[in-house]
């Protein structure tokens, strides 16, 4: 249901992409409301107030946010986005003639002279001033030299010998002269600093010197870094001399260059033996895609010297041969050390390293050899220990009961908006809760088999199956024009419902077709962030009607949101003390888990159906009202449905179709894919796999595609999606077994059987469902926003396509939703009347056209990956093939070898990967069998 990296309180800072989402669907939920149904107090001056600033959506939104930003735990100052004085790049400081907030010199002295004014807020601090003078000395100081060298000395010392005068000299010199006092250092001997000459250009001096030698640090003077470094004219080696260009920095040395500034600025205090030790602890620590970025950078710059002609002196350490590295045997397995034993075994001594390597050669490779393979290991190690299950593993059978339980229950609050959702749109009147709980099976069943193929058959990784959340659109337009009111039939329901199931069952079908001949693959490839954001940021958006309509039913909506906010917001990183009896030591411990963050729906049900509850047994709940629980007709349907029955397909009838409502339903697929290919990915990163290979995407979208056709076949009224929700909960419980998943899928087809647990649930109040959409789909518009994460927002080019397609998809739908179309043909009216009025669609559109048809940006400024990193990628990140969770049995692969044809289908693996991967289990086995002797 939630695309992309959830975030959502689980990876990354999912906090903040959170509170964004509650803000901007809120905020248009709310509004939306109260222009539909005006303020009624009682009071006429109240009204007029607070109900013109309950539709302002900006003032909602920015409350919501403002708050929740602020008393929300989980985020530091720079993770939420705000930058500290520490933090500031000295990098990226402009000089002080481009600073624009700087005071000219004769308002500074004034400052200076009558200090007490600079303790007044409008005016800058006593040190901020004393900075920029320097800096203004010290570039003064530069740009006469450069002057004077070119032929035009005293020129320069004339024009700046009004900016500064002597009482200032002196002032600026007694700073520094008080600053030693307290411990600074200066590089040179300050009593050689004079100030007492009537020479302008010593004047200048003077002050460039005591810049140039004064640090703010306690260190030693041999270890001080200089503010400011005068450009030395003395020649180094260069071409001329060795005939060879110096090789640029490695990334490490290039990356503590930068960071070692800000370090040194950090922390006063170190020296610079204990910043390097520093550096080295935040360099182990760096995420690896950093360290990639770091190495791309380097390899532009060595390509770009080398385009250029550069010649550059063969790579060899301290003079000597490299030594042959061994890996450890506990860290890479017998069979790697096998094939590297065989590989070194005949080759020829190592001769002269001009013959041996060419310098156009990229030799540059050899210099991260060694750190090539401390990275293999230390990945191996993570992948090895990282996880408790891994895809492959099979944990002891109550811990598979354990954890197939726990991701039932996280998708259960999930499973259960679209049925409440579509048996409302059919109008059945007094049949609508016998309906609701047909569906309810049909969905637990139909998302169970799904599950169970796509963790078998298609993706094979621990994946979930659920409704999705992008046919909606499709479904709201189709209840506008279908639309319940006191003249509507009650008994047509079943026309409607076969209208809709059979427009899914065909729309649908584009899925197992675009998965079978492999064009999903090639489609992606021109599908990115920039287009992606504004589908799901509209897919939300065109949400809120039905949010609204569900919320407006009772007040007790709105607890059951703050509910959810709270725990998933607030208590989302707090441990609660659970009483667990230990086995071993026989007696009961207490261990601290995050329940509010692992099972925040199903908490806030079972609390606000429980305050409902309350509310009908005091009767505080008027009889008749929403938020009862003892509603006359869900207790006669729980009571009259049988225990066991087995949901059938089309209980409806025989399937109709609607033109308009099957290109609808087309465009919602696309949707539902964009999202599962990004879920896809999700769900490899966290279980220590490489990306996702293209047979096994195909063959995924091919059985995601049928759970399609089999929801659409029981009336579930949607189709089937990833649930990222599901996705994000093994990365806390670090159980990635693809059998924990399969359970999950027994158990939900067992609770569509069990008609009777379908039953209880439907008598859940249906505001409490209102406040369930409104959270899932604040979460979807949230997370939607982490597409943009490898997207180059400085780029202008970007931005505008994101906002057109954003803004252009909401205007074009408003405006036929108001102006229906009217070309004379009903078919055209009905199909593009539909299809105008889907916000994601629209913008989708554009955003695709735009993305692709606009130049300005490379791929990887439009957030795709290149190529360079995806085939370093699949090099770090391959697991061993014991671990290999997409590989498939060897009783398969052998069939595919026999009936090799098979093999040139786009869903099946090529007979290369089949052999390479059956020739390592093989190995495998001789090396198990060899440790068992």
């Amino acid at each position: 249901m939630i695309p992309e990296p959830i975030i959502g309180g689980l990876l990354a800072m999912g906090i903040n992409l959170t509170i964004i989402g509650i803000a901007i669907i809120m905020a248009i939920t709310v509004s939306t409301h109260f222009e539909k149904t005006p303020l009624n107090t009682g009071n006429k001056t109240v009204d007029d107030v607070f109900e013109s600033l309950l539709t302002i959506r900006m003032l909602i939104g920015g409350l919501i946010a403002f708050t929740l930003d602020n008393i929300a735990p989980g985020a530091s100052r720079k993770q939420r986005g705000f930058l500290d004085d520490d933090d500031e790049d000295i990098e990226e400081k402009l000089g002080v003639e481009y600073n624009g907030y700087a005071f000219p010199s004769s308002v500074n002295k004034l400052f200076f002279n009558y200090s007490w004014l600079t303790y007044l807020p409008v005016i800058p601090s006593r040190k901020s001033m004393e900075i920029t003078e320097l800096m203004a000395a010290a570039t003064l100081d530069v740009d006469m030299e450069t002057t004077e060298t070119s032929g035009s000395s005293g020129n320069s010392s004339d024009s700046g010998s009004d900016n500064i005068d002597d009482e200032f000299l002196i002032l600026m010199t007694d700073h520094i002269k008080e600053s030693v006092s307290r411990g600074a250092t200066l590089r040179s001997d300050f009593s050689q600093l004079t100030i007492s000459t009537s020479d302008q250009k010593d004047k200048h001096s003077v002050v460039f010197n005591v810049l140039r030698n004064y640090s703010s640090d306690s260190r030693s003077s041999s270890e001080s870094t200089p503010i400011v470094k005068k450009v030395k004219s003395s020649p180094k080696k260069s071409e001329e001399f060795t005939g060879f260009t110096k090789r640029p920095l490695n990334p490490y040395m290039e990356w503590t260059t930068r960071k070692r500034q800000e370090l040194t600025i950090r922390y006063p205090g170190k020296n610079a033996k204990e910043i390097s030790i520093e550096l080295g602890k935040i360099w182990r620590r760096m995420d690896f895609a950093v360290k990639k970025r770091l190495r791309e950078d380097y390899q532009r710059r060595l390509k770009l010297l080398k385009q250029q002609g550069a010649k550059f002196k063969p790579y060899n350490p301290v003079g000597q041969k490299m030594k042959k590295e061994k890996l450890p045997v506990n860290n890479v397995n017998e069979e790697t050390q096998i094939e590297i034993d065989e590989t070194n075994k005949d080759e020829p001594p190592q001769q002269k390293e001009e013959t041996e390597k060419p310098p156009e050669q990229d030799d540059h490779l050899a210099e991260f050899r060694i750190n090539l393979i401390e990275e293999y290991h230390s990945y191996m190690n993570e992948m090895r220990h990282g996880l408790h299950f891994h895809v492959n593993e099979v944990p002891s059978p109550p811990s598979i009961m354990l954890f197939g339980l726990q991701q039932m229950m996280i998708c259960l609050s999930s499973l259960l908006v679209i049925p409440y959702v579509v048996s409302d749109m059919l109008c059945a009147g007094d049949q609508a809760l016998q309906i609701r709980v047909q569906l309810i099976s049909a969905t637990f069943v139909t998302s169970g088999i799904a599950t169970i193929l796509q963790t078998t058959f298609g993706m094979r990784l621990s994946i979930l199956h659920g409704p999705s959340f992008a046919f909606l659109p499709a479904l709201h337009t189709f209840q506008a024009t279908f639309p319940c009111n006191a003249d509507t039939n009650t008994n047509n329901w079943e026309e409607k419902m076969q209208m809709i199931a059979g427009s899914c069952l065909i729309a649908v079908l584009i899925m197992p077709i675009l998965g079978f001949t492999g064009l999903v693959g090639k489609i992606s490839k021109y599908i990115g962030p920039v287009t992606i954001v504004p589908i799901m940021s509209l897919l939300t958006i065109g949400t809120v009607p039905d949010i609204e309509e569900k919320m407006a039913l009772h007040w007790i909506s709105i607890v059951e949101f703050l509910t959810l906010v709270l725990f998933v917001v607030l208590l989302e990183r707090y441990e609660v003390p659970l009483p667990v009896f230990s086995m071993s030591e026989k007696k009961i411990k207490f261990t601290r888990q995050k329940i509010f963050s692992q099972f925040p729906y199903l908490l806030g049900i079972s609390i606000v159906w429980f305050m409902c509850f309350i509310m009908t047994v005091t009767n505080a709940e008027p009889r008749g009202g929403e938020a009862r629980t003892d509603q006359n007709a869900s207790i006669t349907v729980f009571d009259q449905t049988p225990w066991v029955q087995v949901p059938m397909p089309l209980f409806f009838g025989p399937p109709k179709f609607n033109l308009a409502l099957v290109c609808g339903f087309m465009a919602s697929c696309f949707a539902a894919m964009i999202e599962s290919i990004g879920d896809y990915n999700l769900c490899a990163k966290i279980s220590k796999q490489a990306r996702p290979p293209p047979s096994n995407t195909n063959r995924a979208f091919v059985v995601e595609g049928v759970g399609c056709i089999l929801a659409a076949l029981w009336g579930v009224g949607t189709g089937v999606t990833t649930y990222a929700e599901n996705i994000a909960i093994m990365s806390v419980t670090k159980v990635t077994s693809r059998i924990t998943m399969q359970m999950a899928g027994v158990l939900l087809i067992l609770a569509g059987v069990i008609s009777k647990f379908a039953a209880f649930l439907s008598m859940i109040p249906e505001p409490i469902i209102g406040g369930l959409l409104a959270m899932g789909v604040c979460l979807i518009n949230g997370v939607s926003l982490s597409n943009l994460q490898t997207v180059d927002m400085k780029i202008s080019r970007n931005l505008t396509i994101i906002g057109i397609a954003i803004i252009m998809g909401l205007t074009t739908a408003t405006h036929f939703e108001k102006t229906p179309l009217k070309t004379g043909n009903q078919i055209v009216d009905d199909v593009f009347g539909t299809l105008l009025t889907i916000r994601m669609l629209i913008g989708g559109v554009i955003a695709f056209v735009l993305d692709n048809i606009t130049g300005g940006a490379t791929r990887r400024q439009r957030g795709f990956i290149s190529e360079m990193d995806e085939e370093q990628s699949d090099m770090e990140e391959q697991p061993t093939v014991e671990s290999n969770g997409y590989a498939l049995p060897s009783c398969v692969n052998q069939f595919f070898l026999k009936y090799s044809w098979l093999t040139y289908l786009p869903v099946i693996p090529s007979e290369r990967e089949i052999r390479e991967i059956e020739e390592k289990r093989n190995k495998l086995e001789i090396i198990e069998k060899i440790e068992k002797a």
